[in-house]
């Protein structure tokens, strides 16, 4: 009696398994949609309904008061959406991302980190948007997320480690340059904040729009989705 032929196995998942103790991708995407959501929730705590003195009629001086508000529900709305973008990216990621190790792991971590922060900057930028030091550390912040995430990708892309060996070149170079460009742009923000500080935050407010417009490169990301066999049709 001939004994079956086993099945070949995947080295590269199995040194990944073994290197984090069986973790996959669903636990860090989930503790990722977990920070991501608090980030959020503390983005809009910035935003405290202003107080009326007691003397006053709030029908007169309320107006007043929320339009000195503005710079904070700029600097809130501005970064609701850069949160957005990183949310997404690494959404992305993990689609093509099949597997994980140890240093992934702890690349999550170091993202996460930078992420984490952006409440932070992001109120500094809201209460002093015309002092160049907010916008030059918001603009840091930003830069330091990207840069993570771009390590991030390296490390699971090269010489597909961690993703799909058919993924092509292009989508992983593609991608690993548009993580690149936000931080060449900030990079260029900061400098123009030395002109005045308000140039650097509409550089800030441009850069998402990159990246929320569909553009003929989601395609490249699409690729794993329209490999996978379609499910059959449902037959009562």
């Amino acid at each position: 009696m001939t004994e079956p032929t086993p099945e070949p196995t995947d080295v590269r998942a199995v040194l990944a398994v073994e290197a984090t103790g069986g973790m996959d991708t669903a636990r860090i995407e989930t503790l990722g949609d977990g920070i991501f959501a608090i980030v959020i929730t503390l983005l809009v705590l910035e935003l405290k309904v202003p107080e009326v003195p007691h003397d006053a009629l709030p029908a007169v001086v309320l107006p007043g008061l929320l339009l000195a508000m503005g710079p904070k529900f700029v600097s809130w709305l501005l970064s609701f959406v850069m949160v957005a973008v990183y949310w997404q990216a690494h959404h992305v990621q993990y689609n093509l991302i099949r597997r994980v190790d140890r240093p992934l792991i702890w690349l999550n971590m170091l993202f996460f980190l930078a992420v984490a922060i952006i409440p932070f900057t992001a109120g500094l930028l809201g209460s002093y948007p015309s002092t160049q030091l907010p916008v030059v550390l918001y603009g840091v912040n930003l830069i330091v997320v990207n840069l993570s995430l771009a390590w991030h990708w390296h490390h699971a892309s090269n010489r597909h480690w961690l993703v799909d060996e058919q993924l092509d070149d292009a989508a992983v170079e593609t991608a690993y340059r548009r993580i690149l460009l936000p931080p060449a742009v900030y990079t260029v923000a900061i400098a123009l904040s030395f002109l005045d500080p308000r140039l650097a935050i509409v550089l800030y407010a441009l850069m998402p729009i990159a990246y929320i417009i569909p553009t003929p490169v989601n395609r490249f990301f699409n690729a794993p989705y329209e490999r996978q066999p379609k499910a059959p049709p449902h037959t009562p």
